[in-house]
């Protein structure tokens, strides 16, 4: 039998009455009745701002203390409803465990799911469940309506079919559920609702404010099945619901008569601060009545501007506590505010928890997880000897030892297995330390050992093993190698903190999967639940004291502001983007009682409306046109700003010196600094070289090497600094992940293939290969490169064979090169095979012949009959200019004066490009263009020399397109020295 009471819908003209009618139940009710009185609201955050709001009324009425009604979101409310009927609650976590359990016991007996039972899955199940629940559906009825929706057209439609058979499993599954939850003993918040309904023990509240609309509509809403426990449970007496009348119009009108029909209505006498003295700012220039922004970092920049120069005239502190930056979506904001506020001297505070799973150290726990799941490749693993969350023996290990440990994997071609990577360990201890690798093998040997530690630390994860197996490793692993960090850390509490709270997660799960069914899975499945467990968490609730409110939008209707700054007014988040079920679609949803998704859109706009009219003082909105490079659509709320009913009032947005790199960047710092924010930087700044000298435009110290390699000058000539940062910072290249051989590794397999067939070619027959040798030699190659395969995995082996010998469908390599002798009719003397030169030579300029150290290696060099000789370097791309080719020329005739007595002249030089569709590049189509390009290649070789020498190394890229593939672009400033022009054009190949 319900209980009598009174219910009441109280409608608010605005904000500034909504807040006075909250701020009145602590001013004007005895201090019993406000004890009695709880009032719900969306979020904490909400909480806090309506705490501030009713303490500040308290002391503008003259009180110096006040009594405060309980203030409590839908999750606070049910926490304390519990202490009426005191049983044991189940926590998310048990509930996640106790689900899974029942899936696979639906599973095991026949009712098998269309699709892959996965954790993440279960969650989902799990909010589908509390979904039907709260919108007072009994499993049942979701059978049941579900079926008969879906039956008629199982037979004609798969997709039906499909959903079909998915009814009958979550079905199943949460009928097994139920059954586990009564069998516990424990509770769960429906268990909870229908016991206060039937009990007699009253509610611990008699007055109950509802300050949140009903959750098809606000994000912290009320279910149907909360406003049910509110008219049906014993002890209430009151209940408001508090509204404004935007909100109202907005379709509310009609929703909360059908959930308390004849609910009386009370309208609330309030005048708002008069609209005279409210103003919105807009751009100076009146186009529009919002600020755009380039992105979110500038309009978060440009709102902290604006707060600045309108609080010049006022009291800083106190007009700081009354302004509020204001978004839809916590994140990023709240870490992008926090660092540009600080960085422009403004303080601030904030009531929104930021994520857990956001934390580092959440972070530092996906690393490891990682390591797990892909069997410790080499990324992975290290970056988990890279993360300064974990300790290795008495020190973190050095940068050098875990890069050596990187390349020298790369090297030996591992990808990754943890028994390969003991078994390299062991390996690389007992190998002998002559050779450049072991040298390269003894400074990765610190780090080798610290991976060799964690795979072994980690072992049971990289197998199939119950849930509690994989959790205790995780827990022993965390607790046993994590880094102690310096307690003179401003976040070393905060770290700590984090660390704490994913170690109580590990172990809350590990004890709910032991109790509720400890199911076998790999590290991909314990790392997904752990994953969503972290996500679900919240961290750090609360920051600052006093300052800007960084709030957002829900929580902001609570707060009493002077200045009010809307930010972030994109598509997808003013308003947000549905979220989808995963199961079924908004039509089905809706025969279970789920609100339509236009019903939502108008509440928004209300909301909107109510927000640009909350400022007592200023109101600005902004938007901005880019989100990580890509464009941002700008919200369909900013077409309801003229209907605010503010005064329109042009903002100048001329530049404000506000942060300290307006300082850093101005030509008088000294003039734009406050005392209070100068530092030591300040006259490092003032006395900092001129940015025209030219250390600042690639000049260094002169570099006199001893002799310089042709593959060293051809780089300099596409990149002095990639030069400099290659030949003369010795930066070693990053290594990157290949699924098969490196391009570096396959050129050298293909330059020894040709090596050796040549060799034996020379040896067994000799001389030019004719069209009639071409099956012969093709049998030679096959049989010189079936020992040099076996040294290969077997798909690089497959795919290398492939490219070399071709396929029904395209000649290989192979038979590009000895087609290319076979076309021609000239008579082999002799070939050189990879002939290596280090000698002086003779270069030409229009100065004079100077003399230059060269060193090289020619791929092949044929002499042929009257003193001609034919060059051929072998490309695995097609290289950007011809002068390697031309320097091989001017060498290769001098190396060869009075060889066999006479002089020796090359008559072709080419380029054979193995990648498809190359083919032979010749060094100039003519004799005269040949030695045009022989000529030039002395010209820039020289110039090249006289650049090294004088240590002339300008991020100069022969070609801007090189850039983005460049290996040492994060270490070059070319943005500070190109000077307007364009890099010379590259020679044609």
């Amino acid at each position: 039998m319900t209980a009598p009471r009174e219910v009441r819908l109280v409608r608010a003209p605005s904000l500034h009455a909504y807040q006075d009618h909250l701020a009145q139940v602590s001013l004007s009710e005895s201090i019993a009745g406000i004890r009695k009185t709880a009032v719900l609201v969306p979020t904490r955050a909400a909480a806090g701002q309506l705490r501030r709001t009713i303490e500040g009324a308290a002391m503008r009425s003259g009180r110096c203390a006040v009594v405060l009604p309980d203030l409590f979101t839908r999750a606070d409310w049910y926490e304390r409803l519990r202490a009426v009927l005191p049983v044991r609650w189940l926590t998310a976590i048990e509930r996640e465990a106790m689900l899974q359990a029942a899936a696979h016991a639906a599973i095991t007996d026949g009712i098998v799911p269309p699709f892959r039972l996965r954790p993440a899955l279960v969650g989902e199940m799990l909010a589908l469940y509390d979904e039907l629940r709260r919108h007072q559906q009994r499993v049942d009825d979701f059978e049941r309506l579900l079926i008969e929706e879906l039956e008629p057209r199982a037979p004609i439609d798969r997709g039906a079919e499909r959903m079909l058979r998915q009814t009958a499993f979550l079905a199943a599954a949460f009928r097994t559920y139920e059954a586990r939850v009564r069998e516990s003993g424990a509770w769960d918040e429906h268990l909870l609702r229908a016991a206060l309904i039937e009990s007699a023990s009253p509610l611990p509240h008699a007055r109950i404010i509802v300050a949140v609309g009903d959750r098809g509509v606000e994000r912290g809403g009320l279910w149907p099945a909360d406003f049910d426990l509110l008219s049906r449970a014993p002890g209430l007496q009151l209940i408001e619901v508090l509204v404004t009348e935007e909100q109202l119009a907005a379709g509310f009108h009609e929703r909360v008569h059908a959930l308390f029909p004849g609910i009386e209505e009370v309208r609330l006498d309030h005048t708002a601060p008069p609209l005279d003295r409210r103003t919105l700012l807009v751009p100076a220039d009146g186009s529009t009545l919002h600020f755009v922004a380039r992105d979110r970092e500038e309009e978060v920049a440009s709102a902290v501007r604006r707060i600045r120069r309108l609080q010049r005239s006022a009291d800083t502190q106190s007009a700081l506590d009354r302004v509020a930056i204001v978004f839809a979506r916590p994140l990023p904001y709240l870490y992008l505010a926090r660092g540009i506020l600080q960085d422009g001297a403004v303080p601030f505070q904030c009531d929104d928890a930021l994520p857990l799973g956001a934390e580092p150290a959440a972070a530092a726990l996906d690393v490891v997880i990682t390591v797990a799941a892909t069997s410790a490749s080499r990324a992975s693993i290290i970056e988990l000897l890279r993360s300064p969350h974990f300790k290795w023996g008495a020190s973190n290990l050095l940068l050098d030892a875990t890069d050596a440990l990187g390349r020298a994997l790369a090297g030996a071609g591992y990808s990754g297995d943890a028994a390969y990577l003991l078994e390299l360990e062991a390996r690389w201890a007992a190998a002998s330390s002559d050779d450049r690798a072991n040298a390269l093998r003894r400074r990765a040997a610190p780090a080798l050992a610290a991976a060799a530690e964690a795979a072994r630390a980690l072992g049971p994860l990289f197998e199939e093993a119950p849930a509690s197996v994989h959790l205790d490793t995780l827990h022993r692993f965390l607790q046993t190698y994590a880094s102690t960090p310096d307690p003179h850390d401003r976040v070393a509490e905060r770290t700590l903190r984090a660390r704490t709270a994913i170690l109580a997660a590990i172990a809350s799960m590990r004890t709910a999967v032991v109790r509720h069914g400890d199911l076998r899975g790999t590290a991909d499945d314990i790392g997904a639940a752990l994953r969503r467990t972290i996500e679900s968490e919240t961290f750090a609730p609360r920051t600052g004291d006093t300052g800007v409110h960084l709030v957002d939008a829900t929580a902001a209707r609570f707060g009493a502001f002077e200045d009010v700054h809307l930010v972030g007014l994109i598509e997808g988040e003013w308003p947000a983007r549905p979220r989808r079920n995963l199961f079924y679609s908004p039509f089905l949803l809706n025969k279970l009682g789920w609100p339509a998704d236009t019903e939502g859109l108008p509440a928004v706009r209300a909301a909107f409306l109510d927000l640009l009219q909350l400022a007592a003082r200023h109101t600005s909105v902004s938007t901005f046109r880019l989100e990580e490079d890509v464009l941002a659509e700008p919200s369909a709320l900013l077409e309801d700003v003229g209907r605010s009913g503010l005064q329109p009032t042009s903002y100048d947005e001329s530049p404000v010196n506000v942060f300290r790199s307006d300082a850093l960047l101005s030509a008088n710092p000294a003039d734009l600094v406050e005392a209070a924010q100068a530092g030591p930087w300040l006259p490092l700044r003032l006395a900092r070289t001129s940015a025209d000298a030219a250390m600042f435009h690639g000049q260094a110290m002169p570099s006199h090497p001893r002799t310089f390699s042709i593959s060293a000058i051809d780089r300099y000539t596409q990149c002095p600094f990639q030069y400099f940062a290659n030949r003369v910072l010795r930066i070693e290249e990053d290594v990157e992940e290949e699924e098969a051989l490196t391009p570096r590794e396959r050129g050298i397999f293909v330059h020894e293939v040709f090596q050796r067939f040549y060799q034996a070619w020379e040896a067994r027959i000799g001389g030019r290969i004719t069209p009639a040798d071409l099956p012969r030699a093709r049998e030679m190659l096959e049989e010189t490169l079936a020992p040099l395969l076996q040294g290969l995995a077997a798909p690089d082996a497959t795919l290398e064979r492939t490219r070399l010998l071709g396929s029904p469908v395209a000649p290989g390599i192979a038979e590009l090169v000895l087609r290319m002798e076979a076309e021609r009719f000239d008579p082999v003397v002799e070939r050189r095979m990879e002939d290596a030169f280090d000698g002086v030579f003779e270069l030409t300029d229009e100065t004079g012949t100077r003399l230059i150290p060269l060193r090289g290696v020619v791929d092949r060099i044929d002499l042929l009959e009257g003193g001609r000789v034919r060059i051929v370097d072998y490309k695995s791309s097609a290289p950007l200019t011809p002068l390697q080719l031309a320097l091989y020329v001017i060498t290769t005739e001098q190396r060869l004066r009075g060889y066999r007595g006479r002089e020796w002249h090359a008559d072709e030089a080419a380029y054979v490009i193995f990648n498809a569709g190359r083919g032979v590049k010749p060094l100039g189509r003519r004799p005269e263009d040949r030695d045009r390009e022989v000529a030039d290649a002395g010209r820039r070789t020289l110039a090249a020399v006289a650049g090294i020498q004088g240590g002339v190394f300008p991020p100069r890229p022969l070609q801007l397109h090189l850039c983005a593939t460049c290996a040492v672009a994060s270490v070059c400033r070319k943005d500070h020295v190109f000077e307007d022009r364009e890099p010379e054009p590259a020679p044609a190949v």
